[in-house]
């Protein structure tokens, strides 16, 4: 009876994935296609239904060309059940039946920002959604080229400013300055009655009570209104949202990273015409091995390392991370704790090892992997430390400057401890 039941539920499972890729049963409109939100949109000629009050930022996206390439793996969805998951995204968020709400969660610098962008211009364009609401939290905006780092205004901060904007975007304005969200809650739902809009939350992670701001949506959204998520962590999604997650790029699928390296040059290569000559190196196996090794996978910091490549030599990869962009770093650096924070108890532990290297680091000390070890088993989390060591590894927190040695010798470059000792 039980196996019957499983069966039966793989089966509808496989029907809502091809119904949400475009087969039939999907919902009455234009074909979604591999590229289907690469163009970019003329907002002056949508201001009817894309609001001149939507910040620079996420408007900035949505108007400029190639910001993003499909990798394949990239985008992880359980819940398509072998579909395309951007298509699947695509097909549940315009499907009367299904999920309100969809997060895209990642780490920092994996293409968040970038995939909402490519999602909410694919259903613009397909007829799926007229009107496109909601705005960036982001606070700062890293130059995928150069590793600079830009300050930029912030759409909302919290949920009374996020409840303002969207309703001066649906026309609403006028009211007092102590007006409670409450009250416009109410308005915005009479003024999206009957519209087919798709509401966007990006970085709501970093926003003062996000998770209020959340649930407080709820009301607004139904068969008609959707909301897209960005956030390093899914804690928000609840059980009622669909969540997607963003993979680093993996030495184990050299073919797909070959694909974003290629698509990154050229992107860039009118701003900075040495990139072409990197490709030939870049797309070789040891070499494109060792750029993903030494920076994580990390999209956004594989891009950023290309281009100092161009002025540097391939030993560049060898200096990592000490001479990426110190504002870089701190950037990745906040984001991985927060990143380690939610990972659970490996993360924490993985928290707790960063602390001693850089305690002992800082009093000139040596730390092995004994020492570490021992540091798990004081807490008695011994079970997770492979794990956490893991973790370290995978976001080049941790270095080993002896790995011949049974012990090794473990640190951690100066920015990152620097940042490490202004934690709690």
């Amino acid at each position: 009876m039980i196996e019957a039941l499983i069966d039966a539920a793989a089966a509808a499972a496989a029907r809502l994935a091809r119904r949400f890729a475009g087969g039939a049963g999907s919902s009455p409109v234009g074909p979604v296609t591999p590229d289907c939100g690469q163009a970019p949109l003329d907002l002056r000629e949508q201001r009817l239904f894309v609001s001149s009050a939507l910040g620079t930022y996420f408007a900035g996206l949505l108007e400029s060309p190639d910001i993003y390439t499909s990798v394949p793996g990239q985008v992880w969805c359980p819940a398509a059940a072998g579909a395309d998951p951007l298509r699947w995204i695509q097909g549940t968020l315009t499907d009367p039946a299904g999920h309100r709400i969809a997060v895209l969660a990642a780490a920092g610098g994996m293409g968040k920002t970038t995939v909402a962008a490519t999602i909410t211009r694919c259903l613009f364009q397909t007829g799926a959604i007229g009107m496109i609401l909601g705005d960036s939290a982001k606070r700062a905006q890293v130059d995928a080229a150069t590793g600079r780092l830009r300050q930029i205004e912030p759409g909302f901060g919290d949920l009374a400013s996020f409840h303002r904007r969207l309703a001066a975007q649906v026309g609403l304005t006028g009211y007092p300055v102590r007006t409670r969200w409450r009250s416009l809650a109410a308005d915005l739902a009479s003024r999206l009655a009957g519209q087919r809009a798709l509401i966007v939350l990006d970085n709501l992670d970093t926003v003062d009570e996000g998770g209020e701001l959340l649930e407080s949506l709820r009301p607004l959204l139904g068969r008609d209104v959707r909301a897209l998520v960005t956030s390093r962590v899914a804690a928000f999604a609840g059980d009622r949202a669909v969540v997607a997650n963003l993979r680093a790029l993996s030495a184990a699928d050299l073919r797909t990273a070959r694909v974003f390296v290629t698509w990154h040059v050229e992107r860039h290569r009118s701003e900075n015409p040495a990139l072409a000559g990197l490709l030939p190196a870049a797309l070789d196996r040891t070499t494109l091995t060792r750029l993903l090794e030494r920076t994580g996978g990390i999209p956004l910091v594989v891009q950023v390392v290309l281009g100092a490549v161009t002025t540097e030599r391939w030993d560049y990869l060898d200096r990592l991370p000490s001479l990426l962009p110190g504002e870089l770093l701190d950037f990745l650096y906040a984001d991985a704790w927060a990143w380690l924070d939610a990972a659970g108890p490996a993360g924490r532990l993985a928290q707790h090892l960063l602390r001693v290297v850089a305690v002992d680091q800082a009093r000139g000390r040596r730390v092995t992997s004994e020492e570490l070890r021992r540091q798990a088993r004081m807490g008695g989390e011994a079970a997770l430390f492979s794990e956490a060591m893991r973790l370290l590894a995978e976001r080049f927190l941790l270095v080993d400057r002896e790995p011949r040695s049974r012990l090794g010798r473990f640190a951690v470059v100066p920015a990152l401890r620097d940042f490490i000792l202004t934690r709690d």
